[in-house]
């Protein structure tokens, strides 16, 4: 359930159209769907041998609304999330003579992927009108091996080893420090069904230019390293095509 703003939004002085559109209330936090399923087994072959197994997958698609303001040049923020985790333990103990030991594989795996919209005017039932501002998505595998043993060398002293196994990895837009990086075409209509399709407002198209657009703010954005090794947004090169 949702859980809604109790305070009305700001009031700015630039609410001329305000009253005109039906904006959705602001929402505290996100809401939606979110499921929870697992599954545990265990198998005892003997008294000295047991294995366990587990299993768990975990699914949301929530949204969020967010309007600080009345003003007509603040749009609505529409986020989107889904995810979708799942999980798996395997584990075998033993034990003979002095020894005893366990044998533990983890796997794991996260897919998330969020949206951002924004709209200017609000809900309509008949045209789209919110613009695609932000994607960002997740891709992380995890799997490790872990073996501990315990062997009673006499009655005053117990030895205790093991060894172990990792490996991760990942990908997505999320992983802005990465080594390796690409590209990619989207298509906007795959991350909302009701986009705005109309001309660019007159302050930004050019003369003459009378095409109509699928209101999509993604772009292939020119970064620059940073001094502390992140990412830095070329602005002048986006703003004035200059190195």
């Amino acid at each position: 359930m949702p859980v809604l703003a109790s305070v009305k939004r700001r009031a700015s002085g630039m609410a001329f159209d305000y009253a005109k559109h039906n904006f959705k209330p602001n929402v505290l936090r996100y809401y939606g769907d979110a499921a929870d399923i697992g599954l545990v087994a265990t198998y005892e072959a003997n008294d000295k041998n047991k294995v366990e197994l587990r299993l768990n997958r975990y699914t949301e698609d929530l949204v969020r609304d967010v309007k600080h303001s009345d003003s007509d040049l603040e749009p609505q923020q529409h986020f989107k999330r889904t995810a979708d985790r799942n999980t798996a333990n395997l584990q075998w103990s033993s034990r003979a003579g002095k020894s005893d030991w366990t044998v533990e594989t983890n796997y794991s795996r996260i897919k998330e992927n969020d949206v951002a919209l924004i709209n200017y005017t609000g809900r309509s039932a008949y045209e789209g009108s919110n613009e695609l501002r932000y994607i960002d998505n997740i891709d992380h595998r995890q799997l490790d091996i872990r073996v501990n043993a315990n062997t009673q060398v006499n009655k005053n002293h117990l030895l205790s080893y093991g060894v172990s196994y990792a490996r991760e990895e990942g990908s997505g837009s999320r992983l802005k420090s990465s080594p390796n990086t690409s590209t990619m075409y989207i298509d906007p209509w795959d991350y909302d069904k009701s986009l705005l399709v109309d001309r660019l407002d007159r302050l930004v198209r050019r003369k003459g230019d009378n095409s109509i657009k699928v209101y999509s703010h993604i772009h292939d954005y020119k970064f620059i390293n940073s001094g502390g090794g992140m990412p830095q947004w070329d602005m002048d090169y986006e703003y004035y095509g200059a190195e």
